[in-house]
């Protein structure tokens, strides 16, 4: 394996990553639009969310950790995937939010 570079190698701050995230309780679809496209998967037996996707950098996990928070759910687990270069979540609620106002 020798000069192999992992990919965990790139991870920093500001780098794109895949997560997912899991709270106490049922989040409703009507929160999507500001939960930046993550997907939602309700875990019927002991009412809880999944949540996954991908993040442009931890800024951006940190905006939907705090919109959970302030929505009344508990974080359960978090769990860092690795690095993603694909559509990134997080940032496109915000976006959307500002091109609602203008």
């Amino acid at each position: 394996m020798s000069g192999e570079t992992s990919s965990w190698n790139r991870l920093s701050i500001d780098t794109a990553a895949r997560y997912t995230l899991w709270v106490d309780g049922m989040v409703p679809d009507e929160m999507e639009p500001w939960l930046g496209g993550l997907e939602l998967e309700p875990g019927m037996r002991d009412h809880t969310t999944q949540l996954s996707g991908v993040f442009a950098d931890q800024s951006a996990l940190l905006g939907v950790l705090k919109t959970l928070v302030h929505a009344g759910y508990a974080l359960l687990s978090i769990e860092c995937l690795g690095p993603a270069v694909d559509q990134v979540a997080g940032m496109d609620a915000r976006q959307r939010r500002g091109s609602r106002s203008s």
